[in-house]
C-alpha cells in the first residue's frame, strides 16, 4: 500500500498540466519515505517520465534536420525558414517531470537508513536525469528555467535563465553522477539483484551525458551572449568520452553495421551506452501515441514504410511519406563496399534496379524493422496494422561516442587522434579509411559526414549542424539570410507551449515572438 500511496502523492505532486506555473508549498508531504525501495521507487519514476521524452523528444528538429532527398510542402518551409514559418513546439511538461522526481531523492534520502555506496547510487541517478532532461530543454528551447534543487515550484513562478547558465549547472550534476555511480556491471537494485538493462543511469552513461553538454556549450560559442572558454569545454568533453571509450569490460563495438540494427538499435547491446526500455511496452500506448512513439524513437514514421509496415506494398513510399532518400543519394553517402548501405537500406541494389516509374528511384530505409502491430482486443478495425517501432530508445551508443570525439580531438588540434577515432568507426563498417583530400581537407566536416553516415535517423544530424555552425552551409535560404542577433535570440530553438499568463514571468522566445505571425 505504501508503494500505491507513493506514486498517488508523486502525481499530485508533479502531474499539473503546466509544472511551472506556481504549486502550493503544503500540497504533498513526503513523510513516506522510509525504506530503499522507496527512493528506489521514486527513481523509477523518474525513468518512467523518460520514456515520455522520448515519446515526444524532437520530433521537429530531426524532422526539419533529418537527411533526406525530397521534402514535402509543410518540411520545405521549415527548412528554407520561410516567412511566417513556425515550428511546432514540443511541450517541455516531460522534462520538468523528470527534474522534479529526481529533486525528491537529495532532499529526502537521509530519511532512510542506507549505506554510503547505495546512497551515492541513489543520488548520482538523481543526478544524472536532471542533467539528462536539462540537456534536452537547452538543445530545444535554449534559454529555460533552472528549478535547482527544490522539488516543490515556489509560488509566483520562475523565470527562464541563460541556456549556458543552465548548461554549467547541468555539467556540475553529470560530474556529480559521474562520481557517484558504478560501473553497469556493477549496478545491483534494492533486492540486491544485478540489473541487466541500460536503462538504469551508470558511470559510463553520466560520462556520455558530460562529454555532450561540454561538447553543446562548446560548440554553442557562435549564438551565446556571453563570451567563455570553449577549448576547455572540448577537453573536458573528450576525456568524458574517453572514459566511455576506455571501458572496455562494458561498451564494444558489434561486429558490423547489421548487428547494430538487429541487436543494438533494438536494445540492451553491449554497443548500447544509454537507452530508454520501451520495447514491450506498446501496450501502454494509445493510437495516438503511436506515431509520436516513432518520431522520438528515431523519426521512422518519416521513412519507415515498406517493407516495415505489415501488408506494405514497395510503392507505398509514394504515397505515405514526405521524406525520402534516393538511390543516387544512397550512392554519394555509401561507397560500394560500406556495409551499411545493404544494412541500412532494404535490399539496395535489387531494389534501386526495379522501374523508377514504380519506385521514383528513392531506396527503402530498413534500419529500424521491428514493429508492434494491434491486436485484435486493442482495436478489431486495425488488428495486425502497424501501431509503433519495436525497439528501445537508445540515446547513445558506443560508435556515437567514439566519432564526438573525433569531433573534439579536431578541435583541440589532435588531427590524428581524430583520424584514428574516424577510422575505427569506419573499419567496422568496411569503409574506405580516411585520405587528406576528402572534402577539401576538412577534417572536421569529414566527421560530421562520417556521423551522418552512420547516425542516420538517429535524432542527432540537427544538433550536430548546430554544434558544428553547419547551419548556414546546410540548410536554406532563411536560415542563410538570417542575422547573427537572430540567432542569438533564439532562432534555432522552438517557441514555448505553454500560457505564458499562467506564469507571470515566463517570457516567450524572442526570435519567435518577434517573427511569428
Amino acid at each position: 500500500m505504501r508503494y500505491l500511496f507513493l506514486i498517488s502523492l508523486l502525481i499530485l505532486a508533479i502531474g499539473c498540466e503546466d509544472m511551472l506555473t506556481p504549486v502550493p508549498e503544503n500540497s504533498m508531504t513526503f513523510n513516506n519515505i522510509k525504506t530503499e525501495k522507496d527512493i528506489e521507487s521514486i527513481l523509477n519514476g523518474a525513468g518512467r517520465y523518460v520514456v515520455q521524452m522520448a515519446k515526444w523528444n524532437e520530433q521537429e528538429p530531426i524532422s526539419r534536420g533529418g537527411y533526406t532527398s525530397y521534402r514535402g510542402i509543410t518540411e520545405k518551409k521549415g527548412f528554407n525558414l520561410e516567412p511566417g514559418f513556425v515550428p511546432n513546439a514540443i511541450s517541455w511538461d516531460p522534462f520538468y517531470k523528470v527534474i522534479n522526481q529526481a529533486n525528491i531523492v537529495p532532499k529526502f534520502i537521509n530519511q532512510v537508513e542506507l549505506t554510503k555506496d547505495r546512497q551515492n547510487f541513489y543520488l548520482g541517478q538523481a543526478y544524472f536525469y536532471k542533467a539528462f532532461a536539462y540537456f534536452f530543454l537547452i538543445r530545444n528551447y535554449g534559454d529555460c528555467v533552472l528549478i535547482y534543487d527544490d522539488p516543490i515550484i515556489s509560488a509566483g513562478g520562475v523565470a527562464k535563465s541563460p541556456w549556458t547558465q543552465v548548461a554549467d549547472y547541468a555539467i556540475k550534476l553529470a560530474e556529480n553522477a559521474a562520481a557517484l555511480l558504478p560501473d553497469f556491471e556493477d549496478l545491483t537494485d534494492s533486492d540486491g539483484q544485478k540489473i541487466t538493462y541500460k536503462s538504469i543511469p551508470c558511470k559510463g552513461a553520466a560520462n556520455a551525458l558530460l562529454a555532450y553538454l561540454c561538447a553543446w556549450k562548446a560548440g554553442g560559442r557562435w549564438f551565446a551572449n556571453e563570451d567563455y572558454d570553449e577549448m576547455k569545454l572540448w577537453r573536458q568533453a573528450e576525456l568524458a568520452c574517453s572514459r566511455v571509450i576506455d571501458s572496455t569490460d562494458t561498451y564494444r563495438l558489434a561486429v558490423n553495421p547489421e548487428e547494430v540494427v538487429t541487436n543494438v538499435l533494438r536494445g540492451n547491446s553491449s554497443e548500447s551506452v544509454y537507452e530508454t526500455v520501451i520495447m514491450g511496452m506498446n501496450h501502454e500506448i494509445t493510437s495516438y501515441e503511436s506515431k509520436i512513439y516513432t518520431c522520438g524513437i528515431a523519426n521512422m514514421y518519416v521513412y519507415n514504410i515498406y517493407p516495415v509496415y505489415p501488408n506494405a506494398t514497395f510503392a507505398s513510399i509514394i504515397t505515405k511519406t514526405d521524406h525520402v532518400i534516393t538511390n543516387d543519394d544512397v550512392r554519394k553517402m555509401y561507397s560500394d563496399g560500406d556495409l551499411r548501405r545493404d544494412a541500412y537500406f532494404y535490399k539496395f541494389n535489387e531494389m534501386a534496379a526495379l522501374d523508377q516509374s514504380i519506385t521514383n528511384n528513392w531506396a527503402y530505409f530498413y534500419k529500424y524493422r521491428y514493429v508492434a502491430v494491434y491486436t485484435p482486443e486493442e482495436n478489431q478495425w486495425m488488428a495486425g496494422q502497424w501501431k509503433a517501432m519495436d525497439c528501445n530508445r537508445v540515446w547513445w551508443r558506443l560508435a556515437d561516442v567514439i566519432l564526438l570525439r573525433a569531433e573534439c580531438r579536431s578541435r583541440l588540434g589532435d588531427d590524428a587522434g581524430a583520424i584514428a577515432d574516424l577510422n575505427r568507426v569506419r573499419a567496422r563498417a568496411n569503409a574506405t579509411p580516411y585520405d587528406a583530400s576528402e572534402y577539401n581537407g576538412d577534417l572536421r566536416f569529414a566527421i560530421f559526414k562520417e556521423r551522418e553516415k552512420e547516425l542516420l535517423a538517429e535524432g542527432q544530424r540537427w544538433y550536430d549542424m548546430i554544434r558544428n555552425d553547419y547551419i548556414r552551409l546546410l540548410m536554406g535560404k532563411g536560415y542563410q539570410e538570417a542575422s547573427e542577433q537572430d540567432y542569438k535570440d533564439g532562432l534555432l530553438f522552438l517557441p514555448l507551449q505553454i500560457d505564458v499568463n499562467l506564469n507571470p514571468k515566463l517570457r516567450q522566445n524572442t526570435y519567435w515572438l518577434k517573427h511569428a505571425k
